[in-house]
């Protein structure tokens, strides 16, 4: 095997071995959680962290890791080298986006081991600070490259070049962008949800967490030596975490922990996809110098250009839907699942703290009246956080609603631009009929 043909196999066995890393990493940590009884804070579904925090899964977690760390320093190496060669000289800004998505990639995974090998029992904030580096470096990472996998794709479309069809020398290159970029688009707006639940939302609303005391351990059957002794915080408590207080919240933040995890891997398929060229010429100068062949060179598939700018606009009307869908759908889980999970029951505003408003006598004792004492109107003064929160999530709603109604307006709606493509395609064929005959 030479240079060339190593490239090529690590281009796509470092991002194939990453993911494969992960999951086997996490099955083999919860086959042994299961099968050894391991307390994991009481969740039905437990954090990774906990998962990998006793041996032998320790060492599972910690090899397993440091490994998807490594390869992924080498797949980001790739994937910056693929964009500085098909991104032109004068995209400046761009190929800037590239470097900076570069270098957040492989500084985002030291993180990796270092929450690994500092298990939650006994560095717990060390522990936190591996986990959050990762994941809010790695977020700017893979935001920045879906938007230069954008800029690639869109290369290719604003040619003047029919690329959709098979005679095309650049149709297949064209093809496995839109891939590379519809995996990307899905998985980070997946990820971007489950990345706000699991981080600046779940840490902002979940309560601190409690240590499990050490008859209750005890109680649960883990071991009178383990208890007392190897998870030992002081007289009364362990090391160990007790989240059946906050089940619903820290539940929620696993099964978001869990998604991140999930469509990162989904993510890292994407790099797989890339359409690296091995050719001297970068692949605009190839499109371009296919541009300039003769009109017959296409042959049977001339028929199709008529179409092409139905085609821009059809994909312009996706990406304003792909953009404004992710956008909502974030907002949706803000305002409605998560925002209704966590927020306690509304109270009610009462008529002195009505009054205390200076809200207007009529309007707290008369018009807004509900009784003796309260009014119709809510407080949520006690909850904050978690109204504040909603309530954001709900602007947010319908500000994407009413960007996602553009998309619209965007439609290829001309009638003329139909009966011209199905003339240019009757044509075609007459042609054909006439040749044969």
């Amino acid at each position: 095997m030479d240079s060339a043909q190593l490239i090529r196999f690590l281009r796509t066995a470092c991002p194939l071995g990453a993911s494969l890393s992960v999951l086997i990493t996490m099955v083999s940590c919860v086959i042994i959680v299961k099968s050894n009884n391991i307390w994991v804070s009481g969740l039905t579904w437990p954090f990774l962290s906990d998962m990998g925090r006793d041996y032998p899964a320790y060492y599972v977690f910690g090899t397993g890791l440091t490994l998807v760390a490594i390869l992924l320093v080498f797949t980001w190496t790739f994937n910056w080298r693929y964009h500085m060669s098909a991104l032109p000289e004068n995209a400046t800004v761009f190929r800037v986006l590239s470097s900076i998505s570069f270098v957040a990639g492989v500084l985002a995974n030291p993180g990796l081991p270092v929450l690994a090998f500092f298990d939650t029992s006994k560095h717990s904030k060390l522990h936190a600070a591996g986990a959050e580096w990762f994941f809010y470096i790695e977020t700017i990472a893979i935001l920045l490259n879906t938007i230069v996998s954008y800029k690639l794709y869109k290369m290719l479309t604003g040619l003047q070049v029919d690329l959709e069809n098979a005679c095309s020398t650049m149709g297949a290159k064209m093809q496995r962008r839109k891939r590379t970029l519809t995996i990307q688009v899905i998985f980070f707006a997946l990820f971007f949800v489950a990345f706000l639940i699991y981080m600046p939302i779940g840490t902002s609303v979940a309560p601190q967490s409690q240590r499990l005391s050490i008859d209750d351990c005890i109680d649960k059957g883990l071991g009178e030596t383990y208890c007392e002794v190897t998870m030992r915080l002081n007289s009364t408590s362990t090391t160990l975490y007790d989240d059946e207080k906050t089940y619903g919240t820290s539940q929620m933040r696993a099964a978001a922990q869990l998604a991140c995890i999930l469509t990162l891997v989904g993510y890292s398929t994407s790099f797989i996809t890339n359409d690296y060229d091995d050719s001297e010429d970068p692949p605009e100068l190839q499109v371009i110098h296919s541009s300039e062949k003769p009109t017959h060179w296409c042959g049977e598939c001339s028929h199709k250009i008529a179409s092409t700018q139905r085609a821009h606009k059809r994909k312009k009307t996706l990406m304003i839907q792909l953009i404004f869908l992710s956008c909502f759908l974030i907002a949706f889980v803000i305002y409605i699942s998560v925002g209704m999970s966590l927020a306690p029951e509304s109270k009610r505003l009462s008529v002195a703290d009505c009054l205390r408003e200076n809200l207007g006598t009529t309007y707290c004792t008369d018009t807004k009246r509900l009784d003796d004492t309260g009014t119709t109107l809510d407080d949520d003064r006690d909850a904050v956080a978690v109204s504040q929160m909603s309530a954001g999530g709900q602007i947010a709603c319908i500000l994407s609603l009413v960007g996602y109604s553009i998309s619209f307006a965007t439609n290829d709606y001309a009638e003329e631009d139909n009966s011209s493509a199905r003339s240019a395609i009757e044509m075609h064929h007459s042609d054909e009929e006439s040749l044969l005959r």
